[in-house]
């Protein structure tokens, strides 16, 4: 009743302009044009209020008859109008955009939410149930048919089960260095008695901060077998990040290797224990002792925070096993395969990389460079693996750098949307593509579907894995139907925990299902709400649309916007921040939007060198641009669309000052130039900076050695980004190769 009476005033209140020419409206109001389709509004829902009877004429039957000119002119069109004392509603939609089974469901629900309003009019509108008993049961159990039994135990006792049964074979490789699955469950014992003696066991937890080596795996399987949990550590992570996370875990111990002694002084790791593998004795007894259960934490993955600070996610043994043995079956796993792992043990994807061979009795491969395409390439070549898990954007850039696929190997691909082309181009180099979807707080993956062909639509995230179920909810968290988007809830036995020592938080986005279980046996009741907009399609898979907040997938990582602008407010100079990934038809950018405190505005590499003290390296902007101030909306809020492109702006990211001066800085300004659709690149203008992404710079780098037929080292180019630097790298890294044309260096 309330939502009639609004829309009656509304209705009244614009009769009076209806006079007004639609072309005049246009003109006046002058929308963004586009020939996809009409300008102002895309639904036309028309009411008509005359009735169509038969007109009587001497000698003559009329009848009403219904015209269609056979093209639709807007998305959707729906006509009412009364016939025989009944409304009768005519839809006419673009094939090109809805199918009939579309329309006709919208016509159902049109029809449900009518017959509820006349049921009960003083009911609130989102209380309205669209959907048939059939939709029901198919939104409830019958796309969540994925019941399965749990593999007792613990992953831990697994392997150790396998080493038994495999003692002398390769468990893993790194590097030069190599251990049977016999060596790899001794080193272990040897680490879990060590930390167990420092207090390690059921409802602690031990830091892992090493550098990928066979220890590393070692570490993982040792804080099992001591009945803790692990906590890993990037290396790579500035000290400020780790000493944060050393915090907010208090782990008993830290399993570190002396190469990394200077970045864990007391101060960072507070209580804990540093306990150094070089120093583990080579044998014990027996192992450590263990008590930790199913219900029992395996580890906890610190993600990036909205709150300016990383949240740590608490998985449990049960959530991991349940992965574990559903990855086994799909996409599958046997103990002849040999997997690449090329993921930072920071990231939950590790646990699949590391463990799942082993729970499987196959190898595991640990990449040494995992961004370094060209290293990546020479240990495809070494190793050839029959699966490989990676990014889109370490796929992307392995193509860029030559990689012509492997008929054998299964390719996963996940962490971020996979987009047409580069399934395209993944298909036709591997044996099976897969792709993978699931936040850290479900356990890695949710969902797993294999890619056989590649549509002109987006790629589908899939079906749920074994022991999951999927629920798409509307704003007033009811089922949103098949084509409707919504926000996706997950639960099942990847649910986790929760966040360590945040139960706010984990209050928040943990809850208890309101749904009857999918299946008998059904035992995990909580869901978690992911924040990703999906919808589900008539086959059951789902589409990812994108985030209901600012959260970003980038490179594979999970990224809050707010922990890079918290870090950059607290930089000097800095009065305020924003944070988005610019995407603008070519590869995704990370790009800082400043508020300079004062004159003069902070440089760019003074910014870049403050965030790097506060995030890790992934999560640092490729591109800072200083405005004056922030666009704005009418009401007052900051307006994302309107801020510019990097190198848009006369801002700190824009200096086009010191032109290249030797032969070779000009040609390798027209290539950088070139890549990045700029005329102008200066001496020492970062080529991040001026919206260079990861792909640019491998493609900058093929097209440079093609043009001075040299063999230049592919890393060079991420860690010399300005004219005067790369040149004098590549003058260094080339001097005992012969240049082919003489002068084309241009010596200085």
């Amino acid at each position: 009743t309330e939502l009639l009476q609004r829309v009656k005033a509304s209705t009244l209140q614009v009769y009076e302009n209806q006079d007004v020419p639609f072309d005049v409206l246009v003109q006046t109001l002058r929308p963004e044009r586009t020939l996809g389709h009409s300008p102002l509004f895309q639904v036309m829902f028309a009411l008509q209020t005359f009735p169509l009877e038969e007109v009587q004429l001497p000698g003559l039957k009329a009848r009403p008859v219904q015209l269609h000119h056979g093209t639709a002119r807007f998305d959707v069109g729906v006509e009412i109008y009364p016939k025989d004392g009944e409304l009768h509603a005519l839809f006419d939609f673009k094939t090109d955009l809805y199918d009939r089974a579309t329309i006709v469901q919208i016509g159902e629900h049109f029809r449900a939410t009518l017959q509820a309003v006349v049921d009960a009019p003083t009911q609130r509108i989102d209380s309205i149930d669209l959907l048939a008993s059939d939709e029901r049961q198919k939104l409830l159990i019958d796309w969540n048919r994925t019941h399965a039994p749990v593999p007792p135990g613990c992953f831990d006792a697994a392997i150790t089960a396998q080493a038994r049964r495999t003692p002398e074979k390769i468990a893993v490789i790194a590097g030069e260095r190599s251990l049977t699955y016999a060596e790899l469950d001794a080193l272990s014992n040897c680490m879990a008695r060590a930390i167990a003696e420092h207090g390690a066991g059921p409802g602690t937890l031990v830091a892992i901060c090493l550098p990928r080596s066979v220890e590393l795996v070692a570490a993982m399987l040792a804080v099992a077998k001591s009945g803790a949990a692990y906590v890993p550590l990037d290396p790579a992570y500035p000290p400020g990040r780790i000493a944060a996370i050393f915090e907010d875990s208090r782990p008993v111990a830290v399993l570190a290797s002396h190469t990394l002694i200077d970045l864990l002084a007391p101060e960072v790791v507070g209580d804990a224990a540093a306990i150094y593998v070089e120093d583990v004795p080579e044998s014990v007894e027996g192992q450590a002792r263990r008590e930790a259960v199913p219900d029992g934490l395996a580890y906890v993955i610190f993600t990036s925070g909205s709150t300016g600070r990383p949240k740590g996610v608490a998985i449990t043994h049960r959530c991991l096993m349940n992965f574990l043995a559903s990855m086994q079956q799909s996409p599958g796993l046997a103990s002849d395969d040999v997997l690449l792992a090329v993921t930072t043990p920071s990231f939950d994807i590790a646990a699949l990389e590391l463990l799942l061979p082993l729970y499987c009795g196959a190898t595991v491969c640990v990449a040494l460079e995992p961004g370094n395409p060209a290293a990546l390439l020479q240990d495809l070549a070494r190793y050839r693996p029959t699966v490989m898990q990676a990014t889109p954007a370490t796929w992307k850039l392995l193509i860029a750098a030559g990689w012509k696929g492997d008929g054998r190997i299964r390719v996963l691909c996940g962490g971020e949307a996979l987009d047409t082309d580069l399934a395209r181009s993944l298909l036709v180099r591997s044996g099976e593509l897969w792709n993978m979807y699931g936040p850290t707080e479900t356990t890695i993956w949710s969902a797993a579907l294999r890619i056989t062909a590649v549509a002109d639509r987006a790629i589908p995230v899939g079906r749920p894995i074994a022991n999951t179920s999927f629920y798409v909810l509307d704003a007033a968290r009811n089922l949103a139907p098949a084509g409707v988007a919504g926000e996706l809830w997950i639960g099942g036995e990847g649910v986790a925990r929760g966040y360590l020592n945040r139960p706010d938080l984990t209050a928040e986005r943990f809850v208890d299902s309101p749904f009857p279980p999918p299946a008998p046996g059904w035992t995990a009741q909580r869901l978690y709400r992911t924040g990703d907009l999906v919808r589900f399609r008539a086959d059951g898979t789902l589409d990812f649309l994108g985030r209901i907040d600012h959260q970003v997938k980038f490179r594979g990582y999970r990224i809050e916007p707010g922990e890079i602008e918290a870090a950059l407010r607290a930089a000097p100079g800095v009065a305020d921040a924003v944070v988005l990934l610019r995407d603008d038809g070519g590869e995704k950018l990370l790009c800082a939007y400043v508020l300079a405190a004062g004159e003069p505005a902070p440089s760019v590499d003074a910014m870049r060198d403050f965030v790097r003290t506060a995030v890790p390296e992934y999560m640092v902007p490729s591109a800072f641009v200083t405005l004056p101030e922030f666009p704005r909306l009418p009401n007052g809020k900051l307006d994302r669309a309107s801020l510019p492109r990097p190198g848009q702006t006369a801002g700190a990211d824009t200096v086009v000052d010191a032109a290249p001066e030797t032969n070779l800085q000009k040609t390798i300004a027209e290539v950088v130039g070139r890549a990045i659709g700029m005329q102008h690149v200066s001496l020492d203008q970062n080529f991040f900076d001026l919206g260079a992404h990861s792909l640019q710079i491998v493609r900058i780098h093929a097209e440079l050695s093609r043009v001075l037929e040299r063999k230049i080292p592919l890393i060079g180019f991420f860690q010399h980004p300005t004219l005067r630097t790369l040149s004098r790298f590549i003058q260094e890294s080339t001097a005992e190769q012969p240049w082919p044309v003489a002068g084309r260096s241009g010596t200085a």
